[in-house]
């Protein structure tokens, strides 16, 4: 059997007017530092609306770390999966709904009970007696992004893991405060 055709070249012409080595444009460096600075005001505005319990997650990491983890683990799932079936059943649309909604607020701000965490063990372990909450929020969050960063799974694996803890530790302290029967911070 014979093979008939014609083949065709082309030149690839490289952009001359792009330099390669410069590897960071403002652009990328705006972008980049968008995310961190935005989960730190949202951080800061949550840590002043809870008042005196602003501490009470991250106590729960220091305390319960590992069962915050599977709580976290174990409720991102459980809230989509949930959230999709009462999407599906036409009756339950708007509590489908409000269950994604929460389910996006939870993975964004389920990071900063981490990152407070994080930041107040470095801290506490360059000398630091009693760090601010919020100089720890900024160097957690800042720690957290770099190694969110981290190409491959590696990074993907760490946020999904820092989001479980936070969010695991802010259940977890819910349940402590209902437990011990006082209000929760948001009835303050």
């Amino acid at each position: 059997q014979d093979v008939a055709g014609e083949i065709i070249h082309f030149e690839v012409v490289e952009d001359e007017g792009k330099d390669e080595s410069a590897g960071f444009t403002m652009g990328t460096v705006i972008s980049w530092l968008y995310w961190p600075v935005a989960a730190f005001i949202i951080g800061s505005v949550l840590l002043a609306l809870c008042g005196r319990r602003k501490q009470l997650p991250v106590e729960r990491l220091d305390e319960e770390g590992w069962i915050g983890l599977a709580v976290g683990v174990l409720a991102l799932p459980v809230l989509a999966v949930a959230s999709v079936v009462a999407l599906i059943l036409v009756l339950t649309i708007p509590l489908g709904v409000v269950g994604l909604f929460l389910l996006v607020v939870l993975a964004y701000i389920g990071k900063i009970p981490t990152a407070i965490w994080l930041g107040r063990r470095v801290l506490s372990l360059a000398g630091s007696a009693a760090p601010s909450p919020y100089a720890s929020l900024a160097l957690g969050l800042l720690l957290l992004y770099l190694l969110v960063s981290i190409p491959f799974w590696v990074g993907a694996a760490v946020w999904y893991a820092a989001t479980s803890a936070g969010i695991g530790s802010m259940i977890l302290a819910i349940v402590a405060l209902r437990r011990s029967g006082e209000e929760s911070p948001a009835e303050t």
